[in-house]
């Protein structure tokens, strides 16, 4: 009895496994793909992105308030 049981567990993972992995989608089986092809659409310059240091963002600031006294004048 415990083997029957160890061989369905077993069966039943590797059913999963090709189930969430897709590989039964030509059979009918799959799940539902989660894309958001939209969103990328969307976006404007992905590739513009940059992380910055916190040197980089001081200095960004400062840029901002001389540009800002300055036009205040």
């Amino acid at each position: 009895m415990l083997r029957l049981t160890v061989l369905v567990l077993f069966l039943a993972n590797g059913l999963y496994l090709a189930w969430s992995q897709g590989w039964l989608r030509a059979y009918g089986f799959g799940p539902a793909q989660q894309t958001e092809s939209h969103r990328l659409g969307q976006q404007i310059k992905p590739d513009a992105i940059r992380l910055l240091s916190a040197e980089d963002e001081k200095r960004l600031q400062e840029k901002a308030r001389a540009e800002q006294a300055a036009a205040a004048l």
